[in-house]
């Protein structure tokens, strides 16, 4: 099955996934190695690695990160047209990197990526509500991997040079999502 969603940022990103594995390939193994970016063990410290302009939307609640952003709440970009959004970035900067982290949206759609390249929306029609989800994501120079559940997606659009280097989380306007074990792995 197809599914195709329209992301207008500050540039225009068409994506596409194919939901049924077409290749043999892994997604990346996450071990000791990584950035623990936010722990549910450890989350009374974790918070100190986000920024979070949107106080209002983005909270740390007892392991997890909380975005919960009604109509009309969020960012609107003169230039993006699919609505609005809000974010928290990494302090830590990543460029070409995996990110690994556990998602369970309860309503509308999130994204996990970099400013202006290969951020990605999910919504309901690629994540089941009510489920925490592993979503596995490596952003390469010209491409992205993405992995949900394991399961490979193909991936089709542009990429451009980040604006803005980290690991950014994002809540479209009218969703709540809830984040955890959120890990990074910058490689050349």
């Amino acid at each position: 099955m197809f599914r195709s969603i329209l992301v207008p940022s500050l540039g225009l990103l068409i994506l596409t996934f194919l939901t049924s594995p077409l290749t043999a390939q892994q997604q990346p193994e996450i071990d000791s190695t990584w950035d623990t970016l936010f722990d549910s063990q450890n989350w009374k410290k974790d918070y100190r690695k986000w920024e979070r302009p949107r106080p209002k939307i983005w909270n740390f609640v007892q392991g997890e990160i909380v975005g919960i952003a009604r109509p009309g709440e969020g960012e609107k970009h003169p230039k993006y047209k699919g609505g609005i959004q809000s974010y928290i970035i990494s302090k830590k900067p990543y460029r070409r990197f995996h990110v690994a982290v556990e998602v369970y949206l309860e309503k509308g759609a999130f994204g996990v990526g970099q400013w202006n390249r290969g951020k990605t929306f999910f919504d309901k029609g690629v994540c089941s509500l009510g489920e925490w989800h592993e979503l596995v994501m490596t952003f390469h120079e010209d491409k992205i991997d993405v992995y949900l559940n394991g399961m490979k997606l193909d991936f089709f659009g542009r990429m451009d040079p980040p604006v803005k280097k980290g690991v950014y989380l994002f809540c479209k306007e009218d969703s709540k999502v809830r984040f955890r074990k959120v890990r990074a792995k910058e490689f050349r």
